[in-house]
């Protein structure tokens, strides 16, 4: 859904509900689940790295044993390697998501096949599941007009399947919210969410670990509630910043920096700052967190900004992509990658006529670089992208030229791309969600 700098009278328009897609494979609350051979071992039906629930010891794939829940890591043996973190094995519980080719306690695992990390090291962007969680989002068309919320679907992406969480507590939805990956989870907060009868900005934090939302809303001190601001991870904690707090009469651009470290939101004031803002993007590059662009009152913006936890910093790099709102940025390495987004045609934020992008930067902490691959997704705004096993991935979209409702899901997308620092590729996954925009993808 295009969050233009105006107040949003398109977000009252007409709606129609997304098909969601419909899968042959689920996360559900199932304990214990057979391989696709029938087995209980990984997808090739071998032995390798299999341990019970109950902790019995079983062969790893390096030849070491398996063992028990909670017990000392000794290098990829003496527990399950693809969840060893620190000196704690910490194999998944019932019903969280497997991914294929790595081992885990595989008794625990509902699809087959279980995975993460070899190592269990979390990659830059937080995440140590060696997976994906998409929700949330919308469509907003003008025929016919059916009015409803936006998708309460969540799904999880291996690398090649798309498998819809069957979770037993609500998951987290509205469009242009928020999501960053915080050591084995994933971090929500915020978005734009409304009925037939009512609309709201909304303020509650949830909190993914591959089996359900966890609802964090009640926790003391949360920033104030807001839609299309973003998050990204640094370390040990996710950071927020800015955002906006539309409502039916208006709203107000925000420029406050949010630090959540699992259990306690905190507040942190700097010297400088971003100026007030929605629709920017941030990626995690080495010990700072980039962020891109977004728009205010005045139109969008083309600076780059990095913060280090305590201080934000603008960047001054010798070229720049064009200034823009709602497009993508995810780590890649030792770069983050910024695909496609939107700008006005004209000076004048309030015109319904936009461009589109489809162009992909990448940056290093210095130096921003067009990259011209020879085949790229379409042009489009509220795309999603993260890291996944040293690729980036994008989901969705939409690719509306004004801010008057398309006039049919054509505007929409659900295809999913990788993009390795140079190429990208569309994959064509045996299912997938259905088509959107304004949804989060997120390391857990």
């Amino acid at each position: 859904m295009k969050s233009f700098a105006t107040p949003f009278p398109f977000f009252f328009a007409t709606f129609l509900a997304a098909c969601g897609g419909s899968s042959n494979a689920s996360i559900g609350d199932s304990p214990d689940a057979s391989t696709k051979d029938g087995g209980t071992s990984g997808l090739d039906g071998a032995s390798d790295g299999l341990a019970t629930a109950d902790g019995a010891d079983a062969s790893g794939s390096d030849g070491g044993a398996c063992g028990p829940i909670g017990a000392a890591c000794s290098g990829a043996s003496g527990c399950c390697s693809a969840y060893c973190k620190a000196s704690v094995c910490t194999c998944n519980s019932d019903g969280y998501a497997c991914h294929s080719d790595l081992d885990c306690c595989a008794s625990d695992c509902v699809q087959g096949t279980c995975g993460g990390p070899k190592d269990g090291t979390p990659g830059q962007d937080g995440g140590s599941s060696g997976a994906l969680v998409m929700c949330g989002g919308a469509q907003n068309i003008s025929d016919p007009p059916l009015p409803q919320g936006p998708f309460g679907d969540s799904w999880v992406f291996d690398g090649s399947t798309w498998a819809l969480v069957v979770s037993a507590s609500a998951p987290c939805g509205g469009v242009n919210g928020a999501a960053a990956a915080l050591s084995s989870e994933a971090v929500g907060f915020g978005g734009y969410y409304w009925t037939q009868s009512t609309s709201y900005v909304g303020g509650g934090t949830e909190t993914f670990a591959g089996k359900n939302w966890s609802d964090l809303t009640g926790t003391a001190t949360q920033p104030p509630a807001r839609m299309a601001h973003a998050m990204a991870s640094l370390g040990a904690v996710v950071v927020l910043f800015g955002g906006n707090t539309v409502t039916n009469s208006g709203g107000a651009y925000l420029s406050d920096t949010w630090t959540f470290d699992g259990a306690t939101w905190t507040s942190v004031t700097t010297a400088s700052t971003p100026s007030g803002r929605s629709g920017h993007a941030m990626a995690t590059l080495g010990s700072k967190v980039v962020l891109f662009g977004g728009a205010d009152a005045t139109g969008p913006h083309d600076d780059t900004w990095t913060f280090d936890g305590t201080t934000w910093t603008q960047l001054t790099p010798a070229a720049s992509p064009p200034a823009r709102r709602d497009g993508a940025m995810a780590t890649l390495g030792g770069k983050v990658v910024l695909f496609g987004g939107y700008a006005y045609v004209t000076s004048d934020a309030s015109t319904d006529q936009v461009v589109l992008f489809d162009d992909t930067w990448t940056f290093d902490g210095t130096t921003w670089t067009q990259i011209t691959p020879a085949a790229s997704p379409s042009p489009r705004f509220d795309t999603a992208m993260a890291e996944l096993g040293g690729k980036v991935v994008l989901f969705g979209g939409e690719n509306s030229t004004t801010d008057v409702p398309p006039a049919s899901l054509a505007a929409y997308f659900n295809d999913t791309w990788v993009f390795d620092g140079s190429t990208w590729t569309q994959l064509s996954p045996p299912t997938a969600p259905g088509v959107r925009a304004g949804h989060v993808l997120s390391a857990f």
